[in-house]
């Protein structure tokens, strides 16, 4: 089984405004962002990747950034993108001003 902390890095992003700016946005909004980065000649891969993200509703923010609420398949599919030789990260999204 792989150790997942080595294969994927973890960063949290954090923005806090104080307790009043932060009781007025919905905080069940929280999700996930998977960035990543593949060679351009992992096609097959990369199509792959963006099928998977769409069968967990992910949503696509840009070219290779996605939000999803399901951490473990996105961990899943990080794992993926290390293996066939690309770059991943996860961050958590804690609140957006």
């Amino acid at each position: 089984m792989y150790n997942l902390w080595k294969l994927i890095s973890f960063t949290r992003v954090k923005i806090i405004f104080g307790e009043k700016m932060k009781a007025k946005f919905n905080e069940n909004n929280e999700g996930f962002l998977l960035t990543f980065d593949l060679p351009r000649e992992l096609l097959s891969e990369r199509k792959r990747i963006n099928l998977e993200l769409k069968r967990i509703s992910a949503k696509k923010i840009q070219f290779s950034i996605w939000k999803s609420e399901k951490l473990e398949e996105l961990m899943r599919i990080a794992i993926f993108i290390k293996q066939a030789g690309g770059n991943a990260r996860i961050l958590e999204e804690k609140f957006i001003f």
